[in-house]
């Protein structure tokens, strides 16, 4: 990082000389420091991800950081228009075990509701919400299917709501839902407020997201279950660094069935999985 901000090495490339500006590099490099305590992000992440990212360089692509950057942005400029003063923003906490981190967004304490800021694409915001697509014949006066000028049959396309797919941002809230409420705030409501990246484009419309940010409520998880999930992953990632040993692979979920392996894990080249699924 600190050779490409001094000197761009691919710089004939492009009109300006480099990428991005300096202080766009900058702020996509940040990274927290390890400290020896993981985030609830770092564990909803595959551990051998994350062990590999505690221990080895790697190269990042800026342009694959963009919206990252949007999200932090859109973070810092809400801050500012706090409604009311019982509202509280971007505060670090900690489970009550000591064990893992966790900073949410904000919390609202004069509705009690506690809320999260995602950027997604409009596949993902499309499962989160629990979008099903259906498509039904248009059935003209005289009973018989219509068809466009060119040939081609009618048909019109309806959005229902099935089953959500929001195991990560539903375990991450419920898990900074118990850290405030360690501290004495009630939360009666989770919501999760989406950014769609591509909203207003044809393949948003297609996946039935009309608008560009939406609240999607999320359920509360037993205790229990979030403390079990958490706890369970932390001492596999601090056991894994104080051993230096490679933990196992990802798991199906962790690793998207196989897609984060080939086109969205920074450290493939240290994983045996990881270096298969790019040979293809």
């Amino acid at each position: 990082i600190s050779k490409c901000l001094e000197s761009c090495r691919i710089a004939r490339n492009f009109e300006a000389g480099r990428c991005m500006s300096h202080r766009t590099l900058r702020a996509m490099s940040e990274q927290r420091e390890w400290k020896g305590t993981p985030s609830a992000t770092q564990l909803l992440n595959g551990t051998r991800e994350e062990y590999l990212k505690l221990t080895k360089k790697y190269p990042i692509d800026p342009q694959d950081s963009i919206f990252a950057i949007f999200g932090t942005g859109c973070h810092a400029f809400l801050e500012g228009f706090m409604e009311n003063d019982k509202m509280i923003a971007e505060k670090r906490l900690t489970d009550p075990t000591g064990t893992y981190t966790g900073q949410f967004d904000c919390y609202d304490g004069k509705r009690h509701i506690l809320y999260d800021v995602k950027t997604y694409g409009s596949f993902k915001t499309a499962h989160l919400m629990g979008l099903v697509k259906h498509k039904e014949p248009v059935i003209g006066p005289d009973g018989k299917q219509e068809k466009w000028k060119n040939g081609r049959k009618k048909f019109k396309t309806y959005f229902t709501v099935g089953h959500k797919s929001c195991f990560d941002v539903a375990v991450q809230l419920n898990a900074y839902r118990i850290m405030v409420e360690n501290l004495g705030y009630p939360v009666d409501e989770m919501q999760v407020e989406v950014f769609t990246r591509d909203a207003g484009t044809f393949s948003a419309r297609d996946r039935g997201v009309m608008t560009n940010m939406q609240l999607v409520k999320i359920n509360r998880i037993e205790d229990k279950w979030i403390q079990r999930f958490f706890l369970t992953k932390a001492k596999r990632l601090t056991e894994a660094l104080k051993n230096k040993k490679l933990p196992p692979p990802c798991s199906y979920r962790e690793s998207w069935g196989g897609r984060k392996c080939k086109d969205f894990c920074n450290v493939w080249m240290y994983c045996d999985k990881g270096k298969e699924a790019h040979k293809g």
